[in-house]
């Protein structure tokens, strides 16, 4: 997957692999770090969600035309619902990113629900009161 229509050009989105997992861990500590003043964010806190996940689907890497990592998302399960996680550098204009995001978490909600008929119809994404373009953006996606 190369673009979507929120996307601005020349970002990308990807897969997630292991192999991310210290970028990904940076940029997670970077948000907490803009939002809440320090870190709180571990490496093994996430690595267990992907490891219960099926990355390919659940999990998306969006690349800044630089390369390097702009935002991250994630769709995993828990006994009442979904998680969705959508985190992107603080330093970006993320509007658009976290609106990609959440429409690829909606889209795998939707099929998951289809698959895992168990599982509640509840989705909740977290965010910081801090966090104004996750507020928009979920706002936006409706």
């Amino acid at each position: 997957m190369n673009s979507t229509p929120h996307m601005p050009a020349g970002f990308s989105v990807r897969t997630p692999t292991m192999a991310d997992a210290q970028a990904v861990l940076a940029l997670m500590n970077a948000c907490d770090v803009a939002e809440y003043g320090e870190p709180d964010s571990e490496l093994e806190d996430f690595i267990f969600d992907w490891e219960r996940a099926d990355l390919p689907r659940d999990g998306w890497l969006i690349e800044a035309p630089s390369g390097s990592l702009a935002a991250y998302g994630l769709v995993s399960t828990w006994s009442a619902g979904f998680d969705v996680q959508c985190v992107a550098m603080p330093d970006l204009h993320t509007g658009p990113l976290q609106q990609t995001l959440l429409m690829l978490a909606e889209q795998r909600v939707r099929e998951m629900r289809v698959l895992r008929p168990e599982i509640p119809p509840l989705a909740r994404v977290f965010t910081s009161h801090h966090n104004t373009a996750t507020r928009q953006a979920l706002a936006a996606e409706g």
